[in-house]
């Protein structure tokens, strides 16, 4: 290799070197970018996680107030079950009372 190959070989690896240089400068802004993006979305999935954990703990407090819900809508029927029983007791009470009543006033004029 002679000097004027050395020279020209020179030319073209300064040519190429300055051509990467200017494809890296290039390249840079889009590195720090998918750097940035790539934090961000760390942060995205710690405020994610965070948002599932409170949803949970609403979603378990939803579900204790269903329950107290269903209580209080059974609570009236339960009353009237209850009412309804009451009020058929004492009816059969009274008329068997009467019957006896009615039974023993017979016996005392037989008796007679």
């Amino acid at each position: 290799m002679d000097d004027q190959d050395v020279v020209e070989k020179l030319a073209r690896v300064d040519e190429r070197a300055r051509s990467n240089t200017h494809r890296l400068d290039k390249l840079e802004p889009v590195v720090d970018e998918l750097h940035n993006m790539g934090k961000a979305m760390v942060e995205m999935s710690a405020e994610m996680k965070h948002q599932k954990e409170t949803l949970d703990r609403i979603d378990g407090k939803i579900e204790q107030i269903g329950g107290k819900v269903e209580r209080i809508e059974k609570e009236p029927a339960a009353r009237w079950n209850t009412l309804t029983r009451t009020i058929f007791t004492s009816c059969v009470s009274a008329v068997a009372g009467a019957l006896a009543t009615g039974l023993l006033v017979l016996m005392a004029q037989y008796i007679h």
